[in-house]
């Protein structure tokens, strides 16, 4: 990941860099009208390629978790989830070191990062809590809502969000229990 996540930063952001400085100089070629609406709609499209990348490359390995750990990392996230103003979210940690193994840290991160992406897609929820803990080395994630719950035998199977998840917690040899219901976050 963390290599994939360098070199699509550095290698092809790069390039992507370099094309977009190019063809910004071939801007007085493109003087017509109709070449002028090219230009923009190429030049905007070279610019979300750009962004893509740079995305995609601080998705797969975030900055923050490598540098300072799961949970300032988290904290970090979450912040900028928070400046929405349509959630409030906390994250409370009990006993976790500073430095997981980064396995651990990475999946974890995933898992809470998904548990939140469905929170504000589809629970209604005003408020989340996000606690994690860590006991006889092991890590323990909650995160809690106020929002209208789902069935969890019946949505596991629809998208793909919770079979990452899933995938993820079995991937670290874990457990998974949702305590939810509709109607009840």
């Amino acid at each position: 990941r963390r290599r994939i996540a360098k070199d699509l930063h550095d290698s092809v952001g790069a390039l992507l860099s370099s094309i977009k400085l190019h063809f910004e100089s071939m801007n007085k070629i493109f003087s017509s009208d109709k070449n002028k609406k090219l230009y923009t709609k190429t030049n905007q499209l070279i610019d979300e390629a750009c962004h893509e990348v740079r995305n995609i490359s601080h998705d797969m390995m975030p900055g923050s978790l490598e540098k300072f750990g799961l949970i300032p990392a988290l904290q970090d996230y979450t912040s900028k989830l928070k400046s929405n103003k349509k959630l409030a979210v906390d994250v409370i940690d009990y006993g976790i070191p500073q430095q997981l193994d980064n396995t651990v840290s990475m999946n974890a991160f995933r898992i809470v990062q998904e548990l939140l992406n469905n929170v504000i897609k589809h629970s209604e929820a005003k408020e989340v809590m996000v606690q994690l803990t860590m006991k006889e080395g092991k890590l323990n994630i909650m995160v809690e809502d106020d929002g209208i719950g789902f069935n969890p035998e019946r949505d596991k199977e629809k998208g793909i969000g919770l079979k990452n998840i899933i995938s993820r917690v079995n991937y670290l040899n874990g457990e998974i229990h949702f305590d939810t219901q509709n109607g009840h976050g």
